[in-house]
């Protein structure tokens, strides 16, 4: 038995290389290249996941929407464009009448979740001990050969994110604060100063339960008529790369 309680398998191996993407900042971001093949194996895999956690899912997250399945095709995602529109009107509707707005992410995300927090959380959404313990050796054998936590690349690697990253929108939607997400990047909308701070607690405390911390240098809180005013990228939509990549 593994340490989260699912069955043992036999050690997998797979085939990928390391890509480098520039990124806006200047610096390097390594993307993991599957072989086609085992890429569209695991996305087999954890499209037999996907119903359930859809279902975990609620409004405020937009990005990595699965729109379609195919066995020879693998996962289909929604358009980043479209999907951007969608978060941008959500982000101007709640931001109307919000007097207090923080902005926030994970530290380091992909590299933080790691293949036994997936496992478990794969169960907790009722998934079966087998196909969790799949999905889990995938990515333990790429542990296995340096790639830290989730995979930065694959299709695959987005849906099981919004697996874990949903347990903070549990979290805040628990405090009567209003939110959208966007992969691990998080607008938080309240109405008074108290009601946010505990929604931004929350949210650091359900996020530290599977391994995330929260990005401290990149916490904002904005306040007043036009917090809406500061929330990155609330204006335009043109300059966000064509993935979304953690």
């Amino acid at each position: 038995m593994s340490d989260t309680g699912a069955p043992e398998r036999a050690p997998r191996v797979c085939s990928f290389r390391w890509e480098a993407l520039p990124t806006p900042g200047g610096g390097v971001r390594r993307l993991v290249r599957l072989d086609p093949a085992d890429e569209l194996a695991l996305a087999n895999v954890v499209a037999a996941a996907t119903p359930s956690i859809r279902r975990c899912l609620g409004g405020e997250s937009h990005a990595s929407r699965v729109t379609a399945w195919h066995p020879s095709r693998g996962l289909a995602l929604e358009p980043w464009r479209r999907a951007r529109r969608r978060w941008l009107r959500d982000v101007r509707r709640l931001g109307r009448d919000a007097r207090w707005v923080a902005v926030t992410d994970a530290r380091a995300c992909y590299p933080s979740i790691e293949a036994g927090v997936v496992v478990t959380r794969l169960r907790t959404l009722g998934i079966a001990e087998d196909l969790a313990a799949e999905i889990g050796s995938w990515l333990r054998s790429l542990q296995d050969r340096g790639v830290q936590g989730l995979p930065v690349g694959p299709a695959a690697s987005s849906v099981l994110a919004e697996a874990v990253l949903a347990v903070g929108d549990d979290a805040v939607r628990s405090t009567g604060a209003a939110h959208v997400r966007w992969v691990d990047d998080v607008v938080i909308f309240a109405p008074d100063r108290l009601t946010g701070i505990r929604a931004l607690d929350a949210l650091r405390r359900s996020w530290q339960c599977v391994g995330l911390d929260l990005h401290e240098g990149k916490t904002a809180i904005l306040t007043g008529h036009d917090a809406c005013a500061g929330i990155p990228g609330a204006h335009a939509t043109s300059s966000m790369p064509a993935a979304t990549l953690r």
